[in-house]
């Protein structure tokens, strides 16, 4: 027997003894071998279990000071015999948490020094933990604990080499599974040279079975419902390896149905070939991820790294919403509400007939969800209180949609919104909004349209009405000293502008306000001041130009205290705007409050509060400069 190079610690057997140099010349020593990180796994238990006795050594904390590290060495001598069998146990541990176990079942060679080579795997989490004649193997499946004594390699002093490259996965009847942690964990994957799939996909990926397939077992974290993203544009993805990840949640073999959420294909913003997505579940409950390429692809195989990130979620809720025509003929979609993640990122639109019935928007006989309308927002305020807007939900040409509309039957639709778990709100059913038109367009001939606001349909166009303009060449200059500018008001009766948030009973208020010329300002308005009676209920919009509504740049009804309005349109250019008060009951007093913010540039100084100035870009740093 040959004792060199690394040392190995030497234990008995079958009883806890220290044994001096290599020991006997019977010997086992045991290499343990990890891909794992000490954020996945920072602590391994031994236990080695003979016919009289069992041996479990100190636990190795992999973060204390002055820790071993991979791979880890023990030697073990048998004190019942040279054909003594012992069973060795190694579980990997994150805190007290049990992450992944190895067993292996063997004997002694008589006179021989043999190392049995154990690895825990990031591929066996989970798995095969319910037999005590079962471990996980190299490949990721479950296989008996017996090792043969031919299978034990000659020991020459140094650890055999660890193979760190990632395995192929399994298939349905032997996915790798992940268990999952809040925060974010990792498993990598390589199809290069697999089997051809066999799996086939679910109709929103459309992209063919024929890649190889890797099937990942996840196991949600926590308990109650949980937020999962997921994404391959990392390092440890192939730049070349075309990614398709397709979530299912009725089991490995059940393709998921055509519908927004369950496929993922270049989904990354600047990536070309990477897949990002997410989905939501409850703790403790496994979902199966279909990892492949695309067909047709040059990278239609290759070697990827699946990052997993959990926490807790709750779903998003909508307090308002609305659908309509926008000028260019889109149908879009508003909804406002609170979501405590701060993470929607769409919004979907299934559209009703009169009688409220949902309509087949695909023409393919049926009325399911492939007749929902998704899309991601092109406008958002993610905040708890979010704000969101998206448009184009129909496709093809916007000219066309109004007819197609019409066609439809649609006059009514539901609004939900979606976060980047791809979670749900309650829906909201709003009429569809009529399309607003301006001045000198015509207001008889087309569908779903009608003059915006206040404007009048006369001789088969929209026109302004002599009351609007009057009251438009009225508007009272607003005096603004030092960034603030406030007025005072009382509001009779008989309004004659309408604005596309509320609609007050009073006559309005109008107030000119001058943005300077020397940068973009943030217009900030308020009637939630001690002037604004506590029953008074105001309405607050921007325009562009006073007299047509199409240009209208903010509006708000109750986004204040007590029914009071606040409204903040960003990033004017210089010029005159006009500034609406409207009211309800008829007779209230008002105090308005109306703030320039100037919108500065990196490297000029500001506010930190973000009060008399706010940064384009970044945030009011280091010395009070925009960086």
């Amino acid at each position: 027997m040959t004792c060199r190079g690394r040392a190995a610690r030497w234990l008995a057997a079958i009883v806890l003894v220290l044994v001096a140099g290599c020991g006997s010349d019977t010997q086992l020593v045991l290499v343990i071998h990890s891909d794992m990180g000490v954020g996945e796994m920072d602590r391994v238990r031994i236990t080695i279990e003979g016919p009289s006795s069992t041996v479990t050594p100190p636990e190795i904390v992999l973060t204390a000071p002055g820790a071993p590290a991979f791979p880890l060495t023990l030697g073990i001598s048998p004190t019942d015999g040279a054909n003594t069998q012992i069973t060795v146990t190694v579980v990997g541990s994150l805190g007290t948490t049990p992450i992944v176990e190895r067993r292996a079942r063997t004997n002694f060679v008589d006179g021989d020094t043999r190392a049995l080579v154990m690895v825990l795997r990031r591929a066996c989490r989970g798995l095969c933990l319910d037999s005590p004649t079962m471990t996980c193997g190299d490949d990721g499946t479950c296989e008996s604990i017996d090792v043969p004594r031919e299978r034990l390699v000659v020991w020459t002093g140094e650890p055999p080499p660890f193979d760190d490259r990632p395995q192929p996965l399994g298939t349905c009847q032997s996915p790798t599974f992940v268990m999952g942690a809040i925060g974010t964990v990792s498993v990598t994957f390589d199809t290069t040279g697999g089997p051809p799939g066999v799996l086939p996909l679910g109709a929103q990926c459309g992209a063919g079975n024929e890649p190889p397939q890797s099937i990942i077992r996840y196991r949600v974290p926590g308990t109650g419902p949980m937020g999962v993203t997921f994404t391959t544009a990392n390092p440890g993805t192939d730049t070349a390896f075309d990614t398709i990840v397709e979530v299912r949640r009725a089991g490995c073999n059940v393709p998921p149905p055509n519908g927004f959420g369950t496929c993922f294909d270049d989904a990354v913003i600047g990536s070309v070939y990477q897949s990002a997505g997410g989905f939501a579940a409850e703790g403790g409950t496994d979902i199966d991820l279909l990892l492949t390429g695309y067909m047709g692809s040059t990278g239609a195989s290759g070697r990827a790294r699946l990052d997993l990130t959990a926490r807790p979620a709750s779903a998003p809720a909508v307090s308002t919403v609305g659908v309509g025509l926008a000028s260019d003929g889109a149908l879009f979609a508003t909804a406002a509400g609170q979501d405590a993640d701060a993470d929607v990122i769409g919004v979907v639109v299934t559209l009703r007939d009169r009688l409220g019935m949902a309509l087949d928007t695909t023409a393919d006989g049926m009325v399911d969800q492939n007749d929902d309308l998704w899309n991601f927002v092109d406008d958002a305020v993610s905040e708890p209180m979010f704000r969101v807007r998206a448009s184009a939900l129909l496709g093809g040409p916007a000219e066309d949609q109004p007819m197609y509309l019409v066609d439809l039957g649609a006059v009514q639709a539901d609004v939900r919104v979606f976060d980047e778990t791809y979670q749900l709100s309650a829906p909201l059913t709003v009429p569809i909004g009529l399309r607003p038109i301006g001045p000198g367009q015509m207001c008889v001939a087309v569908p779903l349209a009608e003059c915006a606001g206040e404007l009048a349909c006369s001789g088969g166009v929209c026109a302004v009405g002599s009351a609007a303009m009057s009251a438009c060449g009225e508007a009272r200059a607003l005096t603004i000293t030092g960034g603030v500018g406030t007025a005072m008001g009382s509001l009779p009766a008989g309004g004659v502008f309408e604005s596309s948030c509320g609609a007050g009973s009073s006559r309005e208020d109008l107030h000119r306000i001058t943005v300077p010329g020397d940068r973009r300002y943030d217009v900030l308005a308020t009637t939630d001041r001690p002037g604004t009676g506590a029953s008074v209920d105001t309405v607050l919009y921007l325009r562009q130009q006073c007299e047509l509504p199409t240009t209208e740049l903010a509006c708000d009804d109750d986004g204040a205290a007590s029914g009071h309005s606040s409204i903040e349109a960003l990033e004017l250019m210089s010029g005159d705007y006009v500034l609406f008060v409207e009211a309800s009951p008829p007779a209230s007093s008002y105090q308005l409050e109306v703030r320039l913010r100037a919108v500065r540039e990196p490297g000029e100084a500001c506010d930190p509060a973000g009060v008399v100035d706010r940064c384009r870009i970044g945030v009011c740093g280091a010395g009070s400069v925009c960086g």
